[in-house]
């Protein structure tokens, strides 16, 4: 019986610290993508941003998707490979204001899918 309740208590531990290790790794990512996105959007509203520029949050955001892609729903990762494809799409042609909002929205993102793996009351049931 008690070989039994250390098993379980073991087992308790360490799916919990699977569970903090997912959520640093989500977040972690996530920020830092957002971080990212908020320096582009500063340069949109400059009108300054280039091809470029939204290069190197595109490519951030391929690593990123891999890294994540094991933890989070597909089809919210689909959600942002649309956006960003989009994205890119207006800071090439150099609409800046389309580019912006689609920016706001991909920060948006990055702020709220990490809150979706946090384990509360509401997220379990």
């Amino acid at each position: 019986m008690v070989k039994q309740m250390i098993a379980a208590v073991l087992i308790f531990l360490l799916m919990l610290g699977a569970g903090f290790a997912e959520l640093f790794v989500v977040k972690s990512n996530f920020d830092n993508l957002k971080t990212q996105l908020e320096h582009n959007y500063t340069l949109a509203e400059n009108k300054t941003i280039t091809k470029k520029d939204f290069d190197v949050v595109y490519n951030s955001w391929k690593e990123t998707r891999e890294k994540v892609e094991f933890f989070l729903n597909h089809t919210d990762l689909s959600e942002l490979n649309y956006r960003m494809s989009e994205c890119m799409a207006y800071v090439k042609n150099k609409k800046y204001d389309e580019a912006m909002a689609y920016m706001q929205v991909l920060i948006d993102i990055c702020e709220h899918l990490p809150h979706q793996i946090v384990p509360t009351p509401e997220h379990i049931f």
